[in-house]
């Protein structure tokens, strides 16, 4: 049996299919706003990271300095990677607040109460300075993550609307059109076979 529809229905399910259409394109334009606000973000990610490690080799360079000076490391010289990693861990100790002793650490290059000291007096701001860098770094990329998730849920939402939920409209407006066709056509034809009859009469 053929589903008979409304004129009703029709011009409801074609006005729903046009602001749907316009509802993508909003959509479409707020993922193409957010996509070039990201790929601005990450440009400035990558200026602060560029900074913040130098600061960090800054700073490492300094402790190495005032290791030397104090002859408190018995290394080759060229024990850079490890030195960098101690770096890391004094920051952690500082951000923690828990750079009280260092003894408790096993620290290849730097060792003893002598150097929490001289690390305090000498790179303590420094060392305030790179957290706050690292923090504010942090931040970005947090941003950066939920702006990359936002942009990846809108975009899953235009490509449901454009692959999936506007072709099934489009093809229950076609059906609608086809059946009133055909419906007009029936109703014609019985038209011309009361003509037809009444002419025989």
């Amino acid at each position: 049996m053929t589903q008979r529809f409304t004129k009703t229905e029709l011009i409801k399910l074609k006005n729903e299919y046009t602001s749907v259409k316009e509802a993508k394109k909003i959509l479409e334009e707020r993922v193409r706003e957010l996509r070039v606000k990201y790929m601005a973000l990450i440009k400035q990610i990558k200026h602060r990271a560029d900074a913040y490690n130098q600061k960090l080799k800054a700073l490492h360079d300094e402790i190495m300095e005032i290791a030397e000076r104090y002859m408190l490391f018995e290394v080759e010289r060229d024990a850079r990677i490890q030195g960098e990693a101690d770096v890391r861990v004094v920051l952690n100790l500082f951000m923690n607040k828990q750079l009280l002793s260092l003894q408790e650490v096993n620290f290849p290059i730097l060792k003893g109460d002598a150097v929490s000291s001289i690390l305090k007096k000498n790179a303590q701001d420094k060392l305030k300075d790179l957290l706050n860098a690292g923090k504010e770094l942090d931040e970005l990329v947090k941003k950066a993550n939920i702006m990359e998730s936002e942009i990846e849920r809108l975009s899953r939402k235009v490509g449901y609307l454009e692959n999936v939920f506007l072709p099934k409209i489009k093809r229950q407006i076609k059906q609608m059109e086809n059946a009133f066709s055909q419906r007009r056509r029936d109703e014609l034809q019985k038209m011309k076979k009361a003509i037809k009859k009444g002419g025989e009469a």
